[in-house]
């Protein structure tokens, strides 16, 4: 199925030009369905671009989908001379570098659920099991974002937590006061083409990535925001289940480019008290998305509104998103030591961070059946239930 092309030989034979497009390169683009699409989304027209600029962005993804297929590629398609990898195959064949457990030494698998999300997420969410164990996933409530109905929470002296930009450009770059704002509170950047520049130093509670919202002059609808073209995200995930003891998991079924906004982790939002009542499981699923002992964003907050952090005493909390009852698939994602997904809040106007978004980011690129992990951070250490 796959050979070795030596374009050289080919140019010289008068069957393709020196100038002619690299085939093997555009069939690595168009096999990968997940990508092209994301960059199909990212081309919605909020400005007009120059070619050069097109042609930049297109080079720039073949290159970065190479790097990701050479991390995968079998040692006897690389030649050592150059370090070249041969890209050439038939459309049909990308899935050499798919998860497949079949070809994998599995001897079969068990489909348990067509679309886990029944039609939520953009595309299916199958539901396997690689073991003889057939049961069905815990039974919850599929939402896409997070559900507040059991929060109460005080809306007094709002508008000191609020950011809007006036851009009518829809470009959104420096002068804007959503990414101005941003900047104050950490060195992220959302770049415009639903990827974020992720800062070495960036945590969950020491970060807020703040994007242009449905308040803005803009809508929302510039660079500096994720949920007008990237979120959901148009990647497409499988929930499997293999091994007995561990229970399920969640991968990626297409190839992530690093930086890429992937999911986020959804539930309902509720405080401290509401969760210990709950119980024991809810509080293992559950994600602290405000620690009333982090107060660095609300700080520096109010240093840039110039108030005084009392005036967030109100909203300094802690709060959970609890995914138990109510959730999506990122409830399946497990602890990684070595996490390929890194969490950061996300805010649109309203820079509460109860009212934050959870966004589960891709520090690196992420090849297509590669399972997907988190850092569920020190007090799930604390706790002894994990695995290495």
């Amino acid at each position: 199925m796959y050979k070795m092309i030596d374009r050289n030989e080919n140019i010289r034979n008068g069957t393709e030009t020196a100038n002619a497009p690299r085939k093997e390169e555009d069939q690595v683009v168009e096999a990968c369905a997940a990508t092209i699409l994301y960059r199909h989304r990212r081309d919605v027209p909020v400005s007009p671009f120059p070619e050069a600029v097109v042609d930049l962005v297109r080079k720039t993804q073949k290159l970065r989908l190479e790097r990701m297929i050479k991390l995968s590629v079998p040692k006897s398609r690389i030649d050592r001379s150059s370090e070249r990898v041969d890209t050439t195959f038939d459309a049909s064949a990308f899935d050499e570098f798919i998860y497949n457990p079949l070809r994998n030494g599995s001897s079969g698998r068990n489909l348990l659920t067509l679309d886990l999300s029944r039609g939520k997420e953009l595309y299916p969410v199958k539901v396997f099991s690689d073991t003889q164990r057939c049961d069905l996933p815990e039974n919850f409530t599929y939402i896409c974002t997070n559900d507040f109905s059991n929060y109460t929470e005080s809306e007094d002296n709002e508008g000191i937590a609020m950011v809007r930009c006036d851009c009518t450009d829809f470009t959104c770059v420096e002068k804007c006061a959503c990414r101005q704002m941003s900047d104050k509170f950490t060195q992220c950047t959302i770049l415009g083409d639903g990827r974020v520049y992720l800062n070495r130093d960036a945590t969950f509670f020491n970060t807020l990535l703040v994007g242009c919202g449905e308040k803005c002059a803009c809508v929302g609808q510039c660079k500096n925001s994720l949920s007008a073209k990237f979120l959901p995200s148009p990647f497409k995930f499988e929930v499997f289940r293999r091994d007995d003891k561990i229970g399920f998991g969640l991968r990626t079924l297409s190839n992530i480019p690093m930086g890429c906004a992937v999911l986020e982790f959804c539930g309902e939002v509720v405080t401290e008290n509401v969760l210990r009542e709950r119980g024991k499981t809810s509080e293992e699923y559950a994600f602290s998305l405000q620690d009333a002992e982090s107060t660095e964003i609300y700080e520096k907050l109010a240093r840039v509104k110039k108030v005084q952090l009392k005036a967030f005493d109100k909203w300094i909390e802690t709060i959970y998103i609890d995914p138990k009852r109510k959730g999506n698939v990122a409830r399946f994602i497990t602890h990684g030591c070595l996490p390929n997904l890194t969490i950061i809040r996300y805010a649109e106007n309203d820079l509460r961070l109860h009212r934050s978004r959870a966004i589960l980011f891709a520090n690196q690129p992420i090849l297509g059946g590669s399972e997907l992990f988190f850092d569920y951070g020190e007090s799930y250490l604390s706790r002894g239930e994990f695995r290495v």
